[in-house]
């Protein structure tokens, strides 16, 4: 599967293409976190349990990517993280503390 079905998939939409990415014919795997932000807020009135888990992923990742993991410019969140919020069962065995340690 192609990585931007992915995030569409398990995120609900795919984010905007960047101009600058366009042009260099380059793919980014990397997400904005004002998207991720923008997505949260516009977050439907549902009761769809998938839409809802699609929010919740939208909203770790942005936790993730302002506080956890941040990157240099603190904008963006790397893709490597959303295969883990794949099944949110298998997620809560995994040992985030060690992660959070392992990347500072």
């Amino acid at each position: 599967m192609e990585t931007w079905e992915l995030v569409e998939r398990l995120l609900g939409a795919r984010p905007p293409v960047v101009p600058q990415q366009e042009l260099q014919k380059k793919e980014s795997f990397l997400l904005k976190l004002t998207w991720l932000r923008d997505r949260v807020r516009q977050m439907p009135q549902a009761d769809d349990p998938e839409i809802l888990r699609q929010y919740a992923r939208c909203f770790i990742l942005l936790l993730i990517g302002r506080y956890l993991m941040t990157n240099k410019s603190n904008n963006l969140v790397h893709l490597r993280w959303l295969p883990l919020l794949q099944d949110f069962q298998r997620c809560l065995g995994l040992s985030w503390d060690s992660a959070v340690l392992a990347w500072m």
